[in-house]
């Protein structure tokens, strides 16, 4: 099967911690590239193994705030 730019997207990418910057990303406009060459796009079926969660806030803190974490477990 000939498919777009010959990788495997990820449509997991907007919950992923990496999403962003991610070159196997599946955003629109990779969607809108491969329609325009007329081509298939190949997607992952499952979470790939690269895939990092976000983490959600704890009690409305930033995330990324682990120094808050530790003192309010106290």
């Amino acid at each position: 099967m000939l498919c777009y730019r010959d990788i495997t997207f990820c449509p997991y990418y907007m919950d992923c911690e990496e999403g962003n910057d991610c070159p196997r990303a599946l955003k629109p406009h990779i969607i809108g590239k491969a329609a325009e060459a007329g081509l298939d796009i190949s997607a992952y079926l499952d979470r790939p193994e690269c895939f990092a969660a976000i983490r959600k806030p704890t009690s409305g803190q930033p995330k990324g705030d682990e120094e808050w974490i530790r003192k309010s477990a106290k």
